[in-house]
C-alpha cells in the first residue's frame, strides 16, 4: 500500500491538439507511475475546463514489466480509424495510420491484419508505409525545431508555407533515399 507521504503530485497542462487521437476528441497521454512491484495500483484523476464546463474522470493504473527494445521517440506505427480528414498523425511515440483515408484503405486494405499483410507482401504498399513514416518524421523534427527556434531551431519568416515547403524538401532530398534504403532494407 502506498503512503501518503510517499505520494508525487504533478499538475500538467497540456496543449490538447497536441495529443488528439481522432475527431471524437479522444486524447492520448502517458502518465508515469511508480510503484515498488508488480499489480500495484493507484489513480489518475483528470481534470478538464473547457469553457464554463467542467469535466472529470478517473483511471485506474496497474505496474506492469517495461518493454525492452524501445529507443528513441518513434516507438510503433499502428493502423486504425483515425475519424479526422488525415492521412497519418504522431502521438505519443506511435504513427497512426488512418485506416479511413481513401488511398491508404485501397493500397493497406481496411484492417490491421490487411495492412500487416500488404507491407509483408506488395512493394507499392512499404512504399507507401515509408513514405507516411518519414512524412511523420520530418513534421515532428520540424515542429520540434521551430518550438526550439533560435541557431538551431527553424523560424518562419514572410513565407510560411514556402518556408516549411523548402525545409522539407530540402530533407526529402537529402535524407530520403538514405532512409528509404534502410527502411526498406528489412524485406
Amino acid at each position: 500500500m502506498i503512503s501518503p507521504d510517499d505520494l508525487e503530485v504533478n499538475a500538467y497542462r497540456l496543449k490538447v491538439s497536441n495529443y488528439l487521437v481522432d475527431d471524437r476528441g479522444i486524447v492520448r497521454i502517458q502518465v508515469r507511475f511508480r510503484g515498488q512491484g508488480k499489480g500495484q495500483t493507484g489513480k489518475i484523476v483528470a481534470k478538464v475546463k473547457v469553457k464554463h464546463e467542467k469535466y472529470r474522470d478517473t483511471a485506474t493504473v496497474a505496474i506492469q514489466d517495461k518493454k525492452p527494445g524501445h529507443s528513441g521517440i518513434f516507438k510503433d506505427v499502428k493502423y486504425q480509424d483515425l475519424e479526422r480528414n488525415i492521412t497519418s498523425n504522431f502521438v505519443q511515440g506511435i504513427i497512426f495510420i488512418n485506416s479511413r483515408h481513401q488511398l491508404n484503405r485501397g493500397i493497406f486494405g481496411k484492417t490491421q491484419d490487411d495492412y500487416r499483410q500488404a507491407i509483408d507482401t506488395d512493394p507499392v504498399a512499404r512504399q507507401r508505409w515509408a513514405s507516411i513514416i518519414f512524412d511523420e518524421v520530418m513534421y515532428s523534427t520540424l515542429g520540434a525545431m521551430y518550438e526550439a527556434g533560435g541557431k538551431r531551431g527553424f523560424t518562419i519568416g514572410d513565407d510560411a508555407v514556402g518556408d516549411v515547403r523548402r525545409q522539407i524538401e530540402n530533407w526529402k532530398f537529402e535524407f530520403g533515399p538514405k532512409f528509404y534504403k534502410a527502411l526498406l532494407s528489412g524485406f
